[in-house]
């Protein structure tokens, strides 16, 4: 938390703007406005880092006021959160529509609007450091070499990565699971069928929203090198793919459209030296790519291995998507270059983006902490990524 972060509270309940100040003015700079279009006209000397909106406000209500914030090209990247009492889907799922980041129940609790604020300009910060390296790559290569480039920007990456927060999985990983036994509870009620589609319209908003969101976090979730050490365990490479696989099976996605073919070595345990984390980091990474290069594909297979292979412990991951070109091949592991469109479409079931993250943190973490390997073997009729780690010695 950071007095210079500013914070624009936006509610025509006088009580509900102070009870907000109260939290939050200790450790961050907020300005309170009473409407929407006050909140409007103080955007440009604020220039607020995260705006909390109240939905229901005389005039111009938060929709509104949200709608027109993110039409703007200076605002549009800065984090709102609705502050309501509405707790039905609908309403919610309209706030997401017009570009906010999260919501807030009321009544408050004190836990929970901080947790909220931080991370969301802590993400906001992150956003704002890698576009900013984006934007000077051109003049950089103008002036310097490519080697000299990719240290700089791998520099950059790893400073905005430390202030990531690592428990998000755990709630998006409950919504995930939470919206498929919505799903499967709908199927199994007498629900009128127009009733029933647009239920369903609404979990397919929230499952696609999550699992984008969930892909950007896991893409970006890579450990100082200070923290590696204190981390590593002794781990059963077997026991964490599994682990992860089950985990893996309460997403109705993975689980029934696509199939898997697992073949996990069994004659001694896969020991090896790792932090579980970033291992289990490295797997979704390569799994996650799988699954996008095979988004066109009307039967999609997916083929996990384990083994040992020259002293070394291995997984692989194989897919039937329509493999990387000869000339991406080079390139992939590169920070920020990534074969997927970048930015979102209005379409949700359009082509999977990328950040161009995940598979440098992959070899950054395969390669650089563990003196691992990976292998990669792509035509067009899929890829096999195979990741090589030295196995345990006492």
């Amino acid at each position: 938390m950071n007095n210079n972060d500013k914070i624009l509270v936006v509610d025509d309940d006088m009580m509900n703007l102070d009870v907000l100040w109260e939290i939050l003015s200790d450790d961050y700079t907020v300005k309170l406005a009473d409407s929407g279009t006050k909140a409007l006209l103080v955007l440009d000397d604020f220039k607020p880092d995260l705006i909390l909106l109240d939905i229901m406000m005389p005039v111009m209500d938060g929709y509104e006021t949200a709608k027109k914030i993110k039409e703007n090209k200076v605002f549009e990247n800065i984090p709102i959160i609705f502050v309501t009492a509405l707790n039905d889907m609908e309403n919610k799922i309209k706030g997401f529509k017009v570009g906010i980041s999260d919501y807030i129940t009321k009544p408050f609790e004190y836990d929970e609007i901080i947790a909220r604020v931080e991370t969301h300009i802590r993400l906001k910060k992150a956003v704002e450091m890698i576009n900013k390296y984006n934007n000077e790559l051109e003049t950089m290569l103008e002036t310097r070499t490519k080697e000299l480039i990719n240290t700089e920007k791998k520099a950059a990456f790893s400073l905005v990565i430390a202030g990531i927060i690592h428990n998000l999985k755990g709630p998006l990983s409950g919504i995930l699971g939470g919206a498929d036994l919505l799903s499967l509870s709908f199927n199994k009620l007498n629900i009128p069928p127009k009733d029933l589609e647009k239920l369903n319209s609404f979990l397919d908003i929230i499952k696609i929203g999550t699992n984008k969101l969930d892909t950007m976090i896991n893409s970006m979730m890579i450990k100082a090198k200070t923290d590696e050490t204190s981390n590593i365990e002794v781990k059963d490479l077997n026991l964490l793919i599994k682990r992860e696989l089950t985990f893996l099976e309460a997403n109705l996605e993975f689980k029934n459209r696509i199939k898997k073919e697992i073949d996990l070595y069994d004659e001694e345990p896969l020991l090896i030296n790792v932090v579980p984390s970033e291992l289990v980091q490295v797997f979704q990474n390569i799994l996650n790519n799988a699954i996008d290069a095979m988004w066109k594909q009307s039967q999609k297979y997916i083929w996990i291995k384990t083994g040992v292979k020259d002293k070394m412990i291995f997984f692989s991951i194989k897919d039937n998507g329509t493999g990387i070109s000869k000339e991406n091949l080079d390139k992939i592991f590169d920070p920020f270059f990534t074969t997927k469109v970048k930015e979102k479409t209005d379409d949700e079931f359009s082509e999977p983006i990328g950040t161009g993250l995940g598979l440098y943190s992959t070899y950054q973490i395969i390669n650089n902490n563990y003196n691992g390997r990976i292998e990669i073997n792509s035509d067009k009729n899929g890829t096999e990524f195979i990741i090589y780690i030295p196995r345990y010695k006492e």
